[in-house]
């Protein structure tokens, strides 16, 4: 098996595009208020993850009045999702891959296809029934495979952009600042027939929080501060839930924990990190009676999959008794005898 060059290497150049107006006062713009050239030049100075469904770098791009400064960069590339490509029945993208797919891309049937599941998965939100064969994806040889992938990947990005706007006030404080949503081209051509952005790789460009994951923290904090670090960051879902954001990753991974200036009252804060698989309650047509909203936000249980979460491996590793308790937040949805 013929394996591709992995592209995120630290030291290589990548060149991001935008195409929305700049908004943070942080690159040069244009008389009509957008980047520059539609361009974003950085490095990749660390790689710090291929998690499950993206990959993520810290970069150093240049900005204003030729000055450089560093970012997260998180790109929503299928290639390297492990964990989607490992759910989809994906192999790991190779050479052989990466041909059938530009040979489909190239053939026009990557669109049609494309749009298929579009169609399909319109179908699915609003009640329609659909044929059995239609749902299994078995069936689908690398190259649908590939494009499959891609549309839960513009999928995820669409809802971390979202959310990041539908919280926008809370950017700089409880979560980072969306820098710019960006595109990254691959370096692949189909030989004939339209691209239609299937060559695209979309991310997003965050402000760079200096600090380390929830999951480090017996490794990274004093003891004494563990319970209100955990307290934090379960006040900080429970903060989003009121907002009315449903994050169905929630996992300490996705907290950053950092020190607090020295004139706080606490000495670490948390944001909250990860909205690719967010859910609004403005969505009308997903939680068009409140009754739905209650019933997803119980079943999720988002503070506990940090607070029972912690507790669990902070007792088991460290004989560290958390105190959590689940809030009383939806739980009208709850078995009567848990009332």
């Amino acid at each position: 098996m013929d394996q591709v060059k992995f592209p995120y290497l630290e030291g290589n150049d990548l060149l991001l595009k935008s195409y929305y107006p700049e908004r943070n006062g942080v690159f040069p713009v244009d008389e009509d208020g957008f980047i520059e050239d539609r361009s974003i030049k950085c490095k990749i100075v660390k790689f710090i993850q291929s998690s499950n469904f993206s990959s993520v770098m810290e970069v150093e791009c240049a900005t204003k009045l030729g000055q450089t400064d560093r970012f997260v960069l998180k790109l929503f590339d299928p290639r390297y999702a492990s964990q989607l490509r490992e759910d989809e029945n994906a192999k790991p993208w190779d050479l052989a891959q990466e041909t059938a797919f530009q040979d489909f891309v190239g053939s026009g049937e990557a669109f049609k296809f494309f749009r298929y599941l579009e169609e399909r998965a319109e179908r699915l939100d609003s009640g329609d029934s659909i044929e059995c064969d239609e749902l299994d994806p078995v069936d689908h040889d690398d190259a649908q495979r590939q494009v499959s992938l891609d549309k839960i990947c513009v999928d995820m990005y669409d809802r971390e952009c979202d959310t990041y706007e539908y919280l926008k006030n809370l950017q700089g404080e409880d979560i980072p600042r969306l820098i710019a949503k960006v595109q990254l081209s691959m370096d692949l051509h189909a030989a004939d027939g339209d691209r239609h952005g299937f060559f695209e790789i979309r991310g997003v460009l965050l402000e760079l929080v200096e600090g380390f994951p929830l999951s480090k923290l017996a490794q990274s904090a004093p003891r004494e501060h563990w319970q209100g670090i955990c307290d934090q960051a379960v006040g900080a879902i429970q903060d989003l839930g009121d907002l009315g954001v449903l994050n169905r990753d929630v996992r300490p991974s996705n907290f950053l924990v950092f020190p607090s200036p020295s004139t706080s009252e606490t000495p670490y804060r948390v944001v909250v990190l990860g909205f690719a698989q967010c859910e609004l309650q403005t969505s009308i047509d997903k939680f068009s009676r409140h009754e739905d909203w209650v019933e997803a936000k119980y079943e999720a249980d988002e503070e506990g999959e940090i607070g029972l979460t912690m507790q669990y491996f902070l007792k088991r590793d460290h004989d560290f008794d958390l105190i959590y308790q689940r809030s009383s937040r939806y739980m009208e949805c709850a078995p009567d005898e848990w009332c």
